[in-house]
């Protein structure tokens, strides 16, 4: 799972952040997602609510 995070994890800062997540999308479900789903996932996963996903949020998501 953290090799699949750290892929994601673009700049290396130990987030997921939200210019990070439409790409994180497209990969893994095969669609272009709308500024409103990115929104969406950002919003539902966010337990620290800083706006982006740290390691235990995005293994939560998954």
């Amino acid at each position: 799972m953290r090799v699949i995070f750290d892929l994601f994890d673009s700049d290396g800062g130990g987030t997921i952040g939200r210019e990070e997540v439409p790409e994180m999308i497209r990969t893994l479900l095969f669609e272009v997602p709308s500024e409103e789903q990115v929104d969406q996932l950002i919003a539902k996963f966010d337990d620290s609510g800083d706006g982006e996903l740290d390691f235990e949020e995005f293994s939560n998501m998954m």
